[in-house]
């Protein structure tokens, strides 16, 4: 049974008040025991950017990455929103052959397929559109 690091993350203080976390975890375990992952260790960061590039409970999470056979998340977003630091969890995570698990869609990633990529690219270009806009 493969074995994988859960990563839960929201940005705002509105969306840890509404327990979106709590969402997200009872989703990403349904999705693991759906598909015969086990979750070995969780990692949170409620009130966190995904633009943030500091996140101390991610970098931990990258540290252990090598005990395990992936990370499974509800959304790619939940990882990184900053396209730059997307691509290079994509670069690292398929370097070192691991697999991201992403609950929302249901979909198990090796990343040696093209679609994950498009799938960072498309976030973090969201991601830039929406700064972009309340900016403005």
């Amino acid at each position: 049974m493969p074995k994988v690091f859960a990563y839960y993350r929201v940005s705002t203080d509105k969306q840890v008040k509404a327990n979106t976390i709590e969402n997200q975890v009872k989703l990403v375990r349904e999705f693991a025991k759906s598909i015969n992952v086990e979750i070995s260790k969780e990692f949170y960061e409620p009130g966190e950017s995904g633009a943030n590039r500091e996140r101390v409970q991610y970098h931990e999470m990258i540290a252990q990455l090598d005990q395990v056979d992936g990370i499974i998340v509800y959304q790619v977003s939940r990882l990184a929103r900053d396209r730059r630091f997307s691509q290079m969890l994509a670069w690292d995570m398929e370097d070192r052959n691991k697999i991201l698990y992403i609950a929302e869609d249901r979909s198990v990633n090796d990343f040696k397929e093209m679609i994950t990529r498009i799938k960072f690219n498309l976030q973090s270009e969201i991601s830039d559109d929406y700064r972009r806009e309340t900016k403005a």
